[in-house]
């Protein structure tokens, strides 16, 4: 199988130890992912049909090649996005954001290590980059708002625009399931998780964030799975996990949070709906179905099922003294249910209801 390689700051390609050159440098590149996501998109076939091989190799060196774009990819808007926070905080500081983000590079481990032409190379990706944001964005405020993302400037307006669409759809007595129908599309489209990209069924994905947000077990979710594919891969309860925790539990959380702050500073001035929103960033965090399973699972109790379990016990209002309140006054009950359980969470819960 052939050997594909774009080192970080070179233009070669090596397949089978043979030098394959395209001109496509790490500046061209990144103004094609910005501005000609087309032409970039066509990379892998353009390559592969230099390439050449049979139908296996050139599907494999596709695939690789595509992988190695889409790592580029990430790198610049990691790169883009650090750099609006840190433009940022240098204007508060009422320094120049252009001299920032040099000074910045200047001072990494990667600008110390690169030769000379390397760091030429980097200087005028950074410069690029920086000015792309200044000109995206001229506003100091709104590119403040953007830094508390964890998107770059052009994902960050694409997830405002939906954002500010959703808006006006919000109700503070909105179901959690109704909601995660609501923000589906900035969940899936924003979502780089590598099981949800190459999940071949979107709905099944969007059952599969149903089930996470319902409490139910990865076996359960797993099984929704039967009639797609991750890539080429059949599926196996470890995508359902993949997909669960780091899809909707790290990353969708995250696009959710980037939501609320971006309606914040866009006309959401309903408090309720707010602490809603906030409910449900926590239940996709945690994949929980309550805000009474999340505060069980908050005070460290932090195992879905037993979290669904002990919410029964939790009072209407599910601060941490009236929940220890009601577990002391259940207490038989609350042991026989975590006693089902590891040994830890019975320690954990000795802790809650001694404090």
């Amino acid at each position: 199988m052939a050997t594909l390689k774009i080192p970080v700051l070179e233009e070669i390609i090596v397949v089978d130890h043979e030098e394959v050159r395209f001109k496509v440098g790490p500046l061209r590149l990144a103004k094609l992912f910005y501005e000609d996501r087309e032409i970039f998109d066509g990379l892998p076939d353009k390559m592969v049909e230099r390439i050449g091989g049979n139908a296996k190799l050139r599907a494999d060196n596709r695939a690789s090649i595509a992988q190695q774009l889409k790592d580029r990819a990430n790198t610049y808007q990691s790169i883009s996005a650090f750099l609006v926070q840190y433009m940022c905080e240098a204007e508060e500081n009422e320094s120049s954001p252009r001299e920032a983000a040099e000074e910045l590079l200047r001072e990494s481990l990667a600008f110390y290590q690169a030769t000379e032409t390397q760091q030429g190379i980097l200087l005028e990706l950074f410069s690029y980059l920086q000015e792309r944001i200044l000109s995206l964005e001229p506003s100091h405020e709104k590119r403040k708002v953007f830094a508390k993302t964890v998107f770059d400037i052009h994902e960050g307006q694409a997830l405002l625009q939906l954002a500010v669409d959703i808006l006006p759809q919000l109700r503070s007595d909105m179901e959690l399931e109704e909601l995660l129908r609501l923000f589906w599309p900035a969940l899936y489209r924003f979502n780089t998780n590598s099981s949800i990209r190459t999940c071949t069924s979107e709905e099944a994905l969007k059952e599969a964030g149903t089930a996470w947000l319902q409490g139910r077990s990865f076996a359960e979710v797993s099984s929704l799975f039967s009639r797609s594919r991750f890539g080429r891969r059949k599926p196996t309860i470890d995508h359902a996990v993949e997909v669960c925790e780091n899809g909707f539990g790290f990353q969708g959380s995250m696009i959710i949070g980037a939501c609320i702050d971006l309606m914040a500073a866009n006309g959401l001035d309903d408090p309720t709906i707010e602490k809603r929103l906030r409910l449900f960033q926590k239940a996709l965090k945690y994949g929980l179905p309550t805000e009474k399973a999340i505060a069980v699972y908050e005070m460290g109790l932090s195992e879905r099922t037993l979290a669904v379990e002990l919410s029964k016990f939790v009072p209407r209002i599910p601060s941490r003294r009236n929940t220890v309140r009601s577990f002391r006054r259940s207490n038989r009950e609350v042991r026989e249910i975590v006693d089902a359980y590891p040994e830890y969470f019975e320690s954990k819960l000795d802790e809650i209801l001694s404090s």
